[in-house]
């Protein structure tokens, strides 16, 4: 199993999007849209290591913005060859707890390798990411 950093961002330009609805990414727009369940993007794009991500593989959802860091953890349970997508499944229990305490973006900057792109293999820094939270 592979750790993976998906960064979403104000000024990306992306957008979670489902039959209804379609709001810019951000950490509020997570929180409020995707974490309850009001937006179900069925997939959100990869474009980088898009092949090495694998089924299983764990996903921390990450944003710089407002310096909320590490807001939310999910697992890979698909991919759309198509389009370059991940379908993922969010954990309710641990994203909730990662919103209300973040894993803050200054302590997980310095282990993000270059070259940070919309999927970082989080290898090199997966310990001390999860001896910032327990439980994850």
């Amino acid at each position: 199993m592979n750790s993976w950093l998906y960064p979403i961002s104000k000024r990306s330009g992306y957008y979670f999007v489902d039959t209804r609805r379609r709001v810019r990414t951000s950490y509020e727009s997570f929180r409020d849209f995707v974490f309850p369940g009001r937006i179900k993007d069925r997939g959100w794009g990869v474009y980088h290591n898009f092949d090495k991500v694998c089924l299983g593989d764990e996903l921390f959802i990450y944003t710089g913005d407002g310096d909320h860091g590490i807001i939310g953890y999910a697992k890979v349970v698909g991919k759309i060859i198509q389009t370059q997508r991940v379908v993922i499944r969010l954990d309710q229990a641990k994203t909730k707890r990662l919103l209300a305490d973040p894993v803050p973006a200054r302590k997980v900057r310095p282990l993000i390798p270059p070259p940070r792109a919309s999927l970082v293999n989080l290898e090199g820094g997966i310990r001390e990411i999860r001896n910032f939270f327990p439980g994850i």
